[in-house]
């Protein structure tokens, strides 16, 4: 059975937000048991600030003054528990500060998920969450340190949890008098005896005795026997002068965290973790059988960090490192070069096969090189008569395209015109179909809005050699085309025309050529 206790402070900043476990707390560190909670923190600091509207009303009536900056408005209560205590067991305890302090509770809790870590070689060793280790959300591990950089082997370590339960209350009555005033050591005594009561635990000792006038008040240890004035000052020498000469648990505590430090930077193995372990364990057999003396601890922990500095030597390259920037081992350099050295051979043989290879190749080359020449050739052949039957086949395309292109040009302006007069007579809609030259231009003459119309179209209802040629540019017909029109076109459009005129008549050079080799014939 554990002994119960309950304490009441002042409230400090941020303690319904821890309670509730709405904000990060290193101490956190066990996720094996869910916690407990009565009001999170916008409930709990609803009902506070309307509880101390009416409580500082209460005061401001009674006194006449208003309430000081500096009164202590909220109150904490911390209450050891066991496992198996809930919220339910700590109702009671509420229910008994309502009633004897005149107070409003705002907020219960129940934790479960902080505590320490004991060693199993060594109970003496423990660890205190949020302080010694941490819990890492991520992999949900414990870690050494706050980085996460160096991991706890659970196997070395039990826990032990921190049953507590918390309480948040105001700080004012229903008066608005302050708590602190009825906070006697005859309440706080019997709150100490109800909660060890409600709760089925032990009560610690109380330190509360009734003198024989009946006032209560704490238990003293006047009863020793007084030394005098000399006595005392030379025993409190020899005890001052023996605890300046051993080292405490604490020293020894924190010198090892240090060195623990030193081996996280180093990224030190297991092995160095177990000789530091057994050093420290050693060291606090001493300490408990108080015969460590401060020198005595110097020289063992100078000679831990030397033999510390020599195996470095020993193990480290002095100018080397790793890709992370960390010192590298003799022994990694060594597979470094041996695997770098490897890897060079067998590149030299790759090498050395390819050599041989091309070599062969060369002595039997020489009557497969006079093949692909030829095959090169008749394949060249090949291409420029493909080439040339693509030009052909091109060219009979754009013919095309601008033989349709033109009956789709009279077609269009009949259109236009019949669109733009329709309720003319016959007459007047057949007449752009008689095989006139200058029958467009004669009604474009006398109604200009038809050429306006015509233009604007015209574009949309023709044939793009790029649908039929991808790539392909649209040959102009320069012979449709006045002067103006060509001097009107870009450099690289007339430089296209020069080009475009120079095949025209090389090709009627080559077919007058061939109608005079027929007359011959």
């Amino acid at each position: 059975m554990g002994k119960s206790s309950i304490h009441l402070q002042t409230a400090k900043g941020g303690t319904v937000l821890h309670n509730a476990r709405e904000n990060y707390s290193k101490s956190v560190v066990f996720t094996d048991e869910k916690n407990e909670l009565w009001n999170d923190s916008k409930t709990a600091f609803k009902m506070f600030r309307d509880e101390l509207e009416v409580r500082t009303k209460a005061y401001t009536e009674r006194t006449g003054q208003k309430l000081h900056k500096t009164t202590s408005t909220m109150i904490s209560g911390v209450v050891n528990l066991e496992q198996h205590h809930t919220l339910k067991d700590m109702e009671k305890i509420k229910d008994y500060l309502e009633k004897e302090f005149g107070t409003k509770v705002i907020q219960m809790s129940v934790h479960r998920d902080e505590g320490k870590l004991i060693n199993k070689e060594n109970q003496d060793l423990k660890l205190v969450s949020g302080k010694d280790f941490f819990l890492n959300a991520k992999d949900n591990k414990l870690y050494f340190d706050s980085k996460f950089e160096n991991k706890i082997n659970m196997n070395e370590w039990q826990i032990e949890k921190n049953y507590h339960g918390h309480f948040e209350m105001l700080g004012l009555d229903n008066e608005g008098k302050t708590l602190r005033k009825k906070m006697n050591i005859i309440k706080l005594s019997k709150l100490q005896d109800f909660t060890a009561q409600s709760l089925g635990m032990e009560r610690t000792i109380s330190n509360v005795i009734v003198n024989e006038k009946g006032k209560a008040q704490r238990k003293s240890t006047t009863n020793k026997k007084r030394l005098d004035t000399h006595e005392f000052k030379e025993q409190a020498k020899i005890i001052n002068e023996t605890k300046k000469d051993l080292v405490s648990e604490k020293d020894l505590k924190k010198e090892i965290l240090e060195l623990k430090k030193e081996l996280q930077e180093e990224k030190a193995k297991r092995p160095d973790y177990a000789k530091l372990e057994n050093m420290n364990k050693l060291l606090l057999e001493r300490v408990h059988e108080k015969n460590l003396t401060i020198n005595d601890f110097k020289i063992e922990i100078d000679t831990y960090k030397k033999e510390r500095e020599q195996l470095k030597k020993d193990i480290f390259h002095p100018t080397l490192k790793k890709s992370d920037d960390t010192p590298a081992t003799n022994l990694e350099v060594a597979n470094h070069y041996i695997k770098q050295n490897k890897s060079l051979k067998e590149q030299n043989k790759t090498l050395e096969s390819k050599v041989i290879t091309l070599e062969e190749k060369i002595n039997s080359s020489s009557s497969q090189n006079d093949l692909l020449i030829k095959e090169i050739k008749d394949l060249k052949v090949k291409a420029d008569l493909l080439e040339n039957e693509n030009k052909s086949l091109k060219q009979k395309i754009k013919d095309i395209v601008s033989l349709a292109n033109e009956k789709i040009k009279s077609l269009f302006q009949f259109k236009v015109w019949n669109n733009y007069r329709f309720k003319q007579t016959q007459f007047n809609r057949e007449y752009i179909n008689e095989k006139q030259e200058d029958h467009w231009e004669e009604l474009v003459y006398d109604n200009p809005k038809i050429e306006t119309l015509y233009n604007e179209n015209i574009k949309n209802e023709l044939i793009k050699i790029d649908d039929l040629i991808p790539g392909e540019k649209e040959t102009l017909n320069y012979s449709k085309m006045n002067l103006q029109d060509i001097l009107n076109l870009n450099k690289e459009d007339l430089k296209e025309a020069q080009d475009n005129l120079k095949e025209l008549l090389e090709k009627d050079k080559q077919e007058t050529a061939a109608v005079n080799i027929r007359k011959l014939f």
